[in-house]
């Protein structure tokens, strides 16, 4: 029979080395994203600006810094007075560090939050003695229980619901997203009767053309007017008036329709005419009857 107390002992350390080693990933994953948010360099660019570059490659510039003052050398000449000068921005007057964070102090006393500072890293301490082998069923029970809870899809069912899909197969219901149909509305008054043929009057318009198309029921009336382009003749051609398709007009003995609007006179080539009846030549003079006597 093996030795239960030997093969707990196995198994324990089994279970504790994969925890540890998950612990490990997850120090290092830690480790990573502070270094990351860390400050990883300080410098002063040649302009006099303060420059801090994080862990993660980003950069910021908070201000310029003064330097200690030098001694002070001997008195110029007076030079002469200059334009005012432009503010270019606050000046950096000191640091603090408050929580672990390092705070820039300008000239006008305020400050800036730049971030956590991060000292160096002291020399490994000695191992200590190996702890207890403990028991990491309920750790990786948890954790598979975590793991399965985590949402890998969501979908909505032809109940209109929202069904959310979770990473061990089960699903949760989230309600629903849908809305259902509204009842219907209830029937309105009925309209008033419209206008008909029997209430239709037909009429032709003063321009001899306008067809004028008139509804009418007491105090409710419509008139809608239909432009025919019938051939009406004008008469003789009116210099300047403007006539409208289908118009014809008499114009030097002969007679011209017009196709489109136009107050041109009929020959033009814009001007919209077409010639319809051309005019004839004229008649030779009547000398009276010829009366022939025989011989």
């Amino acid at each position: 029979m093996p030795d239960m107390e030997a093969l707990a002992a196995q198994i324990g350390a089994a279970l504790g080395a994969q925890v540890m080693e998950r612990f490990k990933r997850l120090e290092a994953d830690l480790t990573d994203k502070i270094k990351q948010a860390s400050i990883a360099s300080v410098l002063i660019d040649r302009e006099g600006y303060l420059v801090l570059t994080f862990g993660d490659g980003s950069t910021s510039r908070p201000g310029l810094v003064v330097g200690a003052d030098g001694p002070e050398g001997p008195s110029g000449p007076q030079g002469p007075e200059g334009p005012a000068a432009e503010p270019v921005g606050r000046l950096v007057a000191g640091a603090e560090i408050e929580g672990g964070d390092l705070l820039l102090v300008y000239d006008d006393e305020t400050r800036l939050r730049v971030g956590p500072v991060e000292g160096r890293e002291g020399p490994q301490g000695p191992a200590g003695p190996p702890g207890p082998a403990g028991d990491a069923s309920g750790l990786e029970r948890r954790l598979a229980a975590l793991e399965g809870r985590f949402v890998a899809g969501a979908l909505i069912d032809q109940d209109g619901r929202l069904v959310l899909v979770c990473g061990d197969g089960s699903k949760l219901d989230a309600g629903r997203v849908v809305g259902r149909d509204g009842i219907n509305g209830q029937d309105g008054a009925p309209g008033a009767p419209g206008l008909g043929f029997e209430d239709i009057a037909c009429s032709l318009g003063a321009d001899g053309r306008t067809l004028v198309l008139r509804f009418e029921r007491g105090a409710e009336a419509a008139t809608f007017e239909v432009a025919l382009p019938a051939m009406v003749y004008r008469g003789v051609y009116v210099p300047g008036r403007v006539y409208a398709p289908g118009d014809t007009v008499t114009f030097g003995g002969s007679m011209w329709v017009c196709g489109s609007t136009t107050s041109e006179r009929p020959g033009d080539e814009a001007g919209g005419w077409t010639l319809a009846v051309k005019r004839g030549r004229d008649g030779k003079d009547f000398a009276g009857p010829q009366i022939k006597v025989p011989a």
